[in-house]
């Protein structure tokens, strides 16, 4: 797996093995989904330890830092990662797409006795020429549509629970940065809620997270920058200090470091692809 300062790039793939604990949480710009067929996965995802169940498709967007910390049993996973454009552009109900880029960890209520196959099918697609990658592509999509008809919202939503995955301190540590990032966050701040010297939070935290404080809190603005892009038309100076970076210029900096481009051409990509 990439390590969590790199922003990977995954586009639309479709893949099936059998999983592994990540040593490090990563990140990727897609919007991910995973199916277990037995057993469960345990995640850290947005500051929160969440459990997956078998045979229950889990919908999120990696851009926020994510790392599978527990397997229960033997199951065989299955991965697909899609462009967050195609999320937006797909028509699903607007309550799944809110619920999805605002950092939540859709989990599906039912099971549905054809995903097996289906995973199966699209990760042999997947590796093929097209047409099979576009017929994988838009079986996914009818696949969302499903979730989302069966699935009640927000209820399906999992929220945070106490979990002792990274250790107690900076468990604190992640979850007071993933309800305050769009405020003006230091270090010392942190750690007073972590209980830490904040010479100790910043070692501890790079060595149990992965990254550093400051790189975290970077990720999760621009993850809420992005949604904004993507989901209103409001204006960029807006969506700026909205996700906490407190000038235009600091932004469109850290911005296009992460994504390649400006906001108003990933905007105006997301609209065109």
């Amino acid at each position: 797996m990439p390590r969590v300062q790199d922003i990977s790039q995954f586009d639309f793939r479709c893949w099936i093995g059998m999983p592994r604990p990540m040593p490090r949480a990563h990140l990727h710009s897609e919007i991910e989904i995973n199916w277990i067929d037995a057993g469960s996965i345990t995640y850290l995802f947005n500051g929160a330890t969440v459990s997956v169940p078998a045979r229950r498709l889990a919908v999120f967007w990696a851009a926020f830092p994510h790392q599978l910390l527990a397997i229960d049993g033997l199951g065989c996973m299955a991965w697909i990662t899609v462009p967050v454009a195609w999320l937006v552009q797909w028509g699903l109900p607007r309550g799944l797409v809110d619920a999805v880029l605002s950092g939540g960890l859709v989990i599906e209520t039912a099971e549905d006795a054809l995903d097996e196959g289906r995973f199966r099918q699209w990760a042999i697609d997947w590796r093929r020429d097209q047409p099979w990658r576009g017929i994988a592509a838009r079986e996914v999509e009818a696949r969302l549509h499903r979730c989302a008809a069966s699935t009640p919202l927000p209820a399906a939503v999992r929220r945070p629970r106490r979990g002792a995955a990274l250790g107690a301190p900076i468990e604190r540590a992640v979850r007071f940065l993933a309800e305050h990032y769009t405020e003006d966050v230091s270090v010392a701040t942190v750690a007073r809620q972590a209980g830490l010297h904040p010479h100790w939070l910043m070692e501890t935290f790079r060595r149990q997270c992965g990254l550093s404080v400051h790189a975290y809190l970077l990720r999760l603005r621009l993850a809420h920058a992005q949604r904004l892009l993507a989901t209103t038309d409001r204006d960029i100076l807006a969506i700026a200090l909205d996700a906490g970076f407190g000038s235009l210029g600091r932004f469109y900096v850290n911005f296009r470091r992460a994504c390649g481009v400006a906001p108003g051409v990933y905007r105006k990509r997301l609209r065109q692809a």
